[in-house]
């Protein structure tokens, strides 16, 4: 299962209201850069639409309005100032943005997930669009603009901003937008944008330290995207087992050289199950103490030896020389027991959670096979 990413900007919240009272958003930063798409189908991407007949700017004047869902997040509502100020840049003319249910049905621009989105789109399966892949699609004089999450509203708002204004952002403070716009002529958006690479993550300090900035690049950093387990967000095997703690009494845990896991237990069934046993008490007691946790990982050590105990070494040549395969068999193994955990006793902390292991440096290559007939890799088992 699969819990969608969204990218909290509280920084950029510029809209606060309560109840349906009329909000003026006065705009903050702005700008990003665009994202194309891949084979979902032969649309995917295009934004080469037709013109309507309608203008969402003409003569310098426009009656279009922003329409945000009641319960408006402060994602959505960040797509929102964007469009608001980046706009406001490009033609002079500030657009206000209102709640769904103070709407008087000018012409409007809507953004995330608003009831007007489900009454014209609601038959377009949101679970393809992923994370980070959007909808644009033209109604009458309305655009309607969402994600199946609101990072892919906020990633579409972008991309609209760039096809209208030629909007691109090279830092918070530098980017570009076409400037003196009297006339944006609305076209007949029916866009699917479905990026090849769902999310992309970094833990580059200068983008942990701009959250704008990385929101406009499409990018996540690891502190928003991971979840601490074992006191780190990655690496932490020995943060969840710490040698001093359990080496002694199980030292078939351990790596033959120490510098690892043995994610087999030297093929001991007892001591594998005291080991996976282990593993999921700590994970529980995370999932419990942080509600809001959405994926975590156990992730080996930062070095590139591995466990070449004979146990080990048998799997790893069965399967294709491949040291990955015995975490795949343990983090499944896991994750069976957590789904377990989740249907029984820990019913209350059930969720959407992602178990997340690397393919880093000793576990870079997958257990599959090439098929020379199909050209194609597929798994050996």
């Amino acid at each position: 299962m699969r819990k969608l990413l969204s990218i909290i900007l509280s920084s950029l919240i510029a809209v606060s209201v309560c109840g349906c009272a009329k909000t003026e958003s006065n705009a903050t930063p702005v700008t990003p850069e665009f994202n194309s798409a891949n084979t979902f189908s032969e649309d995917v991407g295009k934004y080469q639409q037709d013109y309507s007949a309608h203008y969402l700017l003409q003569n310098g004047n426009s009656e279009y309005v922003i329409v945000l869902p009641d319960n408006f997040t402060g994602t959505e509502n960040t797509a929102a100032q964007e469009l608001l100020l980046m706009f406001y840049e490009s033609t002079g003319l500030k657009l206000r943005s209102v709640r769904e249910c103070e709407h008087n049905g000018t012409p409007a621009i809507y953004l995330g997930n608003t009831a007007y989105k489900t009454q014209v789109d609601g038959q377009f399966d949101c679970q393809t669009l992923g994370v980070s892949g959007f909808r644009i699609i033209t109604v009458d004089k309305n655009v309607v603009i969402y994600g199946n999450t609101d990072t892919g509203t906020l990633y579409g708002t972008y991309s609209f901003l760039t096809d209208n204004l030629n909007f691109e952002a090279f830092t918070q403070k530098y980017y570009y937008v076409d400037k003196g716009v009297k006339e944006i002529k609305l076209k007949n958006y029916n866009v699917t944008d479905i990026p090849d690479i769902q999310v992309r993550v970094t833990s580059n300090q200068y983008l942990v330290n701009d959250k704008t900035l990385s929101a406009r690049l499409r990018i996540v950093t690891m502190y928003d995207y991971f979840d601490s387990f074992g006191g780190n967000l990655f690496h932490n095997t020995f943060g969840v087992l710490p040698k001093a703690d359990y080496q002694k009494e199980h030292p078939g845990w351990y790596a033959t050289d120490g510098l690892n896991l043995c994610y087999t237990a030297r093929g001991d069934k007892e001591e594998y199950e005291k080991l996976q046993n282990e593993v999921l008490s700590k994970l529980k007691e995370a999932i419990i103490a942080n509600p809001d946790c959405e994926r975590i990982c156990f992730t080996h050590e930062d070095n590139q030896t591995w466990c070449t105990c004979n146990y080990c070494k048998s799997l790893i040549e069965k399967y294709g020389n491949t040291n990955s395969v015995t975490v795949i068999y343990f983090m499944n193994d896991l994750r069976t027991r957590l789904d377990s955990w989740f249907e029984g006793e820990g019913a209350q902390y059930k969720k959407d959670i992602d178990l997340v292991f690397f393919a880093y440096h000793a576990t870079n290559k997958p257990p599959v096979k090439y098929n020379e007939t199909t050209k194609t890799y597929e798994p050996i088992d």
